[in-house]
């Protein structure tokens, strides 16, 4: 973000376009020599950008860092996902507290066990190695509850003069050959 941001209200929705207008992207590739990097400059004052990371004298906002979105789906998950955080900051152990708080179930993805993954379950892995396997066994979880939910509707369902069940396509068939 660019230094004209400094004393804008970054929780304040009117104040989010402005904010956003200001970050540009990071060249790709980067420069081989440290000499010929070139920073991305504000779009709204012409400085230097910095890094999009919070600093030690700033604090999480909505415009950049989403904190009250993400309180608020906190708020309604079953199951909180931890990866990419030391939780030594305000955010993530905001986020921690409010999901323990409504009983969520906690996961932390990270190669080291600490003491701050107490009362969380605990994958001990990169997140590129676990989040991968994860989405696969949910992603086969869900072709199984799909599978029993049709079961369940086919034993719901109504049964013709023969004792078969009748499917949507047979009943608009049979519908079509009664006579008027």
């Amino acid at each position: 973000p660019g230094a004209c941001l400094y004393d804008r209200d970054l929780d304040d929705p009117t104040s989010f376009e402005d904010a956003q207008t200001t970050l540009q992207p990071v060249p790709s590739p980067p420069a081989l020599d440290v000499k010929n990097e070139r920073l991305p400059r504000c779009g709204a004052c012409g400085i230097r950008q910095r890094p999009n990371i919070l600093m030690f004298d700033e604090s999480y906002n909505e415009a950049f860092y989403k904190q009250r979105s993400a309180l608020a789906a906190v708020q309604g998950c079953d199951v909180l996902l931890v990866i990419g955080t030391q939780l030594t900051t305000g955010l993530p152990q905001e986020l921690l507290r409010v999901a323990r708080s409504n009983n969520a179930t906690l996961i932390r993805i990270d190669p080291l066990v600490d003491l701050k993954s107490a009362g969380m379950f605990h994958i001990r892995a990169k997140s590129s190695t676990a989040l991968p396997n994860i989405v696969a066994k949910m992603r086969l979880l869900a072709a199984k509850q799909h599978l029993q939910n049709r079961r369940r509707i086919r034993g719901k369902r109504k049964l013709g003069a023969d004792g078969r069940p009748v499917s949507a396509e047979r009943e608009n068939l049979a519908s079509l050959l009664q006579p008027p």
